[in-house]
C-alpha cells in the first residue's frame, strides 16, 4: 500500500459533504468489483468509511479530490 495512504481511524472528507468521515479499513478489489486478498486479481486500492449513525460506504483510493479529499487538507 501507498506510503501515503489514509490510516485507520483518519478522517477524510468527501466532497458535497460538510463532516468528516472516519476511515475504518483498506482493501483490494478486482476487475468485477468484488473484494479480494489475491493480489494477482488486484484492480483498485478501496477506502472504506465510517459516517456513524449514517453508515458506511466506499471509495477509491485513486479518486482523492474528485470525490474525497484529506480531512487536514481542508483546513
Amino acid at each position: 500500500m501507498p506510503r501515503d495512504f489514509p490510516q485507520i481511524g483518519d478522517r477524510v472528507a468527501v466532497l458535497g459533504w460538510r463532516i468528516p468521515i472516519r476511515v475504518a479499513r483498506m482493501f483490494w478489489e478486482n476487475a468485477r468489483g468484488e473484494e479480494t486478498t489475491n493480489e494477482a486479481e488486484f484492480a483498485r486500492l478501496m477506502i472504506s468509511l465510517d459516517w456513524g449513525s449514517y453508515g458506511m460506504s466506499k471509495v477509491a483510493y485513486d479518486d482523492e479530490g474528485k470525490t474525497w479529499v484529506r480531512y487536514a487538507d481542508q483546513n
